[in-house]
């Protein structure tokens, strides 16, 4: 067990770049359902990274940010990854399929 103290500095670090990669996360997989829905690529990437930003705001950056230790801030930072992360990921591939049947059938 790591038990090494981090300044608050380095959590916020922490924080702003678990929440840039679930904010990335997010814009592509809503930037699928625009390629799926055929609209407007720049508004759907740009509303996935508002769902990104949001979710980061609320639910990721304030309990990373919070850690004091080395060990907490890798443990929350892979927590706040394999819940937000991998919804991002499952929303991304049903678009994916979503626009492979449309390409197919329609």
């Amino acid at each position: 067990m790591d038990g090494r103290q981090i300044s608050q500095g380095q959590a916020i670090m922490n924080g702003v770049m678990a929440s840039l990669h679930l904010i990335f996360y997010y814009a592509i997989a809503v930037l699928i359902w625009g390629f799926a829905l055929k609209g407007s690529l720049i508004w759907f990437g740009v509303s996935g990274a508002l769902i990104g930003f949001l979710i980061s705001l609320f639910f990721v950056f304030p309990v990373i940010a919070g850690q004091r230790t080395e060990e907490r801030t890798r443990e929350m930072m892979f927590a706040a990854g394999a819940i937000w992360g991998n919804i991002a990921i499952v929303a991304g591939v049903v678009g994916i399929l979503a626009w492979i049947v449309r390409a197919i059938f329609f």
